[in-house]
């Protein structure tokens, strides 16, 4: 059963990580072909032959590169997943911090730990282990899932059953189909095609319901298809409909539904009144009771009463990370900013760049300033010389909260205090993914440099390609030099 994907506008927010200082990161870039991120203050390095071991945050190896494969796990910060080939196979197992196995390198397949447990299997068998290394589900099953709830999924002759972590078996294998607890319930489906939730005792909430299959459980509600129309509608958790299957989607947001019907969607009540027309091609749920919609590329926000908040008219809406402010981009391409309910605070008279919580990296009449939008007197004016440029993020790429600009000749970085990081000096400057560290360019020639200006990587390479997390610096003819890059540069 597949959970309704949902379109969200959300900007992009990546996990703090502790930091290792740029000198260390540099000299272990001297000794290691890659050296990743911290992760519970370890980092993982790679030699020339591709083997992996594990330094601390002060470049301490802790473990030596010996394995094929090292995966460091943030919610455990007892155990590393450690793998080396034996004889042409993959064998896995577990290490400490200080490189000891714990768990034999013995299994062709382990999980991470989830509250002291973890899925193994060998050959075409899986189990479950303690961190003793002790079976209390024995590997004799073809699937074993966690699954919340300190329960497991587990699948025999392609049906399904539920354990605890004591291995007792809290229901027979009668289903075809057991997700993962969420909410107090697991959906469920059965050989017949008939459908459910279940609680982790096992019990169903209601009768199963033939030729349906339940999609999400939300609210003491579930969305349901009706297997044969692929239609989806809404039943209660004692399996009565609310709303018949006649709708594409369904989604429970906030205390409506958005529902998509004849490539339009619009909002219903609980009890399938129409409450927002099925006028927009576009439906997202904000936090607070605010929507947004969207209709031939422009976009509005109404309230869960259908009310206008701001109207469709705008080329873009975002919220800031509280959802109490909305920044807009009208047709003229101006940006603007609003409060929850449609107070204006900035007007519609200005081009955004980087934003850093209230403050923004903005032009407005061709000049630029730091805008602090929550106290229009603390903004700051900048030469009229000074321009921005504009910062384009991917999948995966960390937002600066710093600005990237020009004094008309050449280029610098500045933060929302107006203190000069990157002194302009550079004919480019392009970031990497983590944020904080730079191509520069300057005289024709290549260098990596961090947010401080610190020099990373001389200027002086007719070439650079960035690989993943590794970037390849290049002379004509000579050897291609590497250097690998992670979130905690500074």
């Amino acid at each position: 059963m597949n959970q309704l994907k949902t379109y969200l506008l959300l900007l992009m927010a990546t996990p703090a990580l502790a930091q290792m200082s740029t000198g260390i990161k540099e000299s272990l870039n001297q000794k290691y072909t890659y050296v990743s991120g911290l992760e519970n203050g370890l980092a993982i390095v790679r030699d020339a032959k591709n083997k992996n071991g594990i330094v601390d945050s002060l470049g301490n190896e802790l473990v030596p590169p010996i394995y094929n494969y090292i995966h460091i796990n943030r919610r455990d910060s007892l155990r590393i997943e450690a793998g080396y080939t034996i004889k042409g196979i993959m064998k896995r197992g577990f290490i400490n911090r200080k490189g000891k196995v714990i768990i034999p390198i013995q299994y062709d397949d382990v999980s991470s730990f989830y509250n002291g447990y973890s899925v193994v299997g060998l050959g075409n068998k899986y189990g479950v282990i303690d961190s003793l290394n002790i079976l209390v589900i024995p590997m004799k099953y073809s699937h074993i899932t966690e699954a919340n709830e300190n329960r497991f999924i587990v699948t025999q002759n392609n049906l399904e059953a539920i354990f605890d972590t004591r291995g007792q078996k809290i229901t027979e294998f009668n289903y075809t189909n057991i997700e993962r607890f969420y909410n107090g319930y697991a959906m469920v489906e059965l050989p017949n095609k008939s459908t459910s939730i279940m609680a982790p005792d096992g019990k169903l909430a209601f009768p199963p319901i033939p030729n349906h299959t339940i999609t999400s459980y939300k609210n003491g509600y579930c969305t349901i298809q009706n297997r044969k129309t692929h239609k989806i509608g809404l039943v209660n958790n004692k399996g009565q409909f609310s709303i018949p299957c006649t709708y594409d989607e369904l989604e429970l947001a906030n205390d409506k539904i958005i529902a998509k019907q004849k490539n339009k969607y619009g909002l219903l009540s609980y009890d399938n009144a129409i409450v927002t027309p099925f006028d927009y091609d576009l439906v997202v749920a904000y936090p607070n009771n605010r929507f947004l919609v969207a209709t031939k590329q422009q976009y509005g926000l109404l309230d869960n009463n259908n009310k206008t908040i701001l109207p469709v008219q705008y080329k873009n809406i975002h919220s800031d990370p509280t959802y109490t402010y909305f920044y807009v981009t009208n047709a003229n391409d101006l940006d603007g900013i609003y409060d929850y309910d449609a107070k204006p605070v900035v007007p519609e008279a200005y081009r955004f760049y980087t934003i850093d919580g209230t403050v923004i990296f903005c032009t407005k009449d061709g000049k630029a300033q730091l805008l602090h939008y929550t106290d229009l007197s603390k903004n700051v004016y900048l030469p009229d010389n000074i321009t921005f440029k504009k910062q384009e993020w991917g999948y995966g790429m960390r937002q600066s909260k710093n600005q990237i600009f020009s004094d008309g000749t050449y280029w610098g970085m500045l933060n929302s205090n107006n203190e000069i990081l990157i002194q302009p000096a550079y004919d480019d400057l392009q970031p990497l993914f983590n944020a904080t560290t730079f191509i520069a360019k300057a005289n024709g020639k290549y260098g990596i440099i961090s947010q401080h200006n610190k020099v990373l990587r001389e200027l002086k390479y007719d070439q650079v390609e960035v690989q993943k997390e590794t970037i390849h610096l290049k002379i004509k003819n000579q050897k291609t030099e590497l250097y690998s890059i992670g979130y905690e540069e500074n």
